[in-house]
């Protein structure tokens, strides 16, 4: 039987890939007939509050952006900085769409 070494750098990135995997929520797409369809019953009022939401995920997503320093470990900044770059264009798409939905059910947004 053949034992398998790995380098210390080795070992340590596979593990902080696999915690930064682990951490972070798969991201969920809704089709467009989807989208459209829960426009369709959603008033003014919940798409305004959808658009804060969003608006605040992008904020909390810039901060994590600010802070990913501070993290110790060098490739856990890269990963996380990454995260919150994927997270914060996420949150872009999402109010672009938002304020689409608002301007088609003739809200102000």
């Amino acid at each position: 039987m053949q034992t398998l070494v790995i380098s210390p750098l080795v070992a340590i990135v596979i593990a902080t890939t696999a915690l930064c995997g682990c951490a972070g929520t798969a991201p969920t797409r809704t089709s467009d007939k989807t989208a459209a369809d829960k426009t369709a019953r959603v008033d003014c009022t919940e798409l305004n509050a959808q658009l804060i939401s969003a608006h605040q995920r992008k904020s909390a997503a810039a901060a994590a952006q600010r802070d990913a320093w501070k993290v110790v470990i060098p490739v856990a900044v890269v990963a996380r900085y990454a995260g919150a770059i994927v997270s914060a264009n996420d949150a872009d798409e999402e109010i672009a769409r938002l304020q689409a939905d608002l301007q088609r059910a003739g809200c102000a947004g």
